[in-house]
């Protein structure tokens, strides 16, 4: 699958952002798994195993998906380049939220996130950030019982799939529009440095 013709076409013709984020991330195969689907398979099974979620709420994004970086412009390189996991479900969402909220007193008590005081407010307000646009990403959420299970969880995956990728991360999405939107993005990003937006 070109991944990169798909994005260039869709620009190319008109076609919306969204429409051509949902066809790359809902219908296309993934780059790093490419003849290997059973693994990409009992990888997501895992996942929904270890968050008692259905197998749609779990997608792979980044350039694990696409073989390159819509961003950076880069190559995916397994023995370089992690795994980004888009999760999908409003219950989990809403349940890191509560998390961090309580954990740090309604975002009154910077010190449950890691490093200085000056870092502390950086790592809340990117947070903070990622949660307006319907984000919650684990690996900057306060210091908690639920984020060491996370980081364990994906750390030892990261371990398991070490044949695939250099580490997998995941973060959630309160709905598919939020992921769509942080998608499209991207694809707009990626349009642009060819010039063709």
């Amino acid at each position: 699958m070109n991944h990169k013709k798909l994005i260039e076409d869709g620009v190319r013709t008109h076609l919306p952002t969204r429409q051509i984020a949902r066809q790359l991330y809902f219908l296309s195969p993934s780059f790093a798994f490419d003849g290997n689907h059973e693994i990409q398979l009992q990888l997501y099974e895992r996942i929904c195993e270890f968050l008692r979620l259905p197998l749609s709420a779990i997608r792979l994004i980044g350039s694990g998906h696409t073989g390159f970086s819509l961003v950076k412009n880069t190559q995916f390189d397994k023995e370089k380049s992690d795994l980004d996991i888009a999760i999908v479900d409003s219950h989990l969402y809403l349940e890191l939220f509560e998390l961090a909220f309580e954990a740090t007193s309604g975002w009154r008590d910077i010190t449950k996130f890691s490093g200085t005081p000056d870092q502390q407010k950086a790592t809340k307000e990117r947070f903070l950030k990622y949660l307006r646009k319907g984000i919650v990403r684990p690996d900057l959420m306060p210091s908690s019982p639920r984020k060491a299970d996370w980081e364990n969880f994906f750390g030892k995956l990261g371990d398991d799939y070490s044949e695939f990728c250099n580490g997998i991360s995941a973060g959630i999405y309160a709905r598919e529009l939020f992921m769509a939107a942080k998608q499209e993005s991207a694809i707009n990003a990626y349009a642009s440095t060819l010039g063709i937006l």
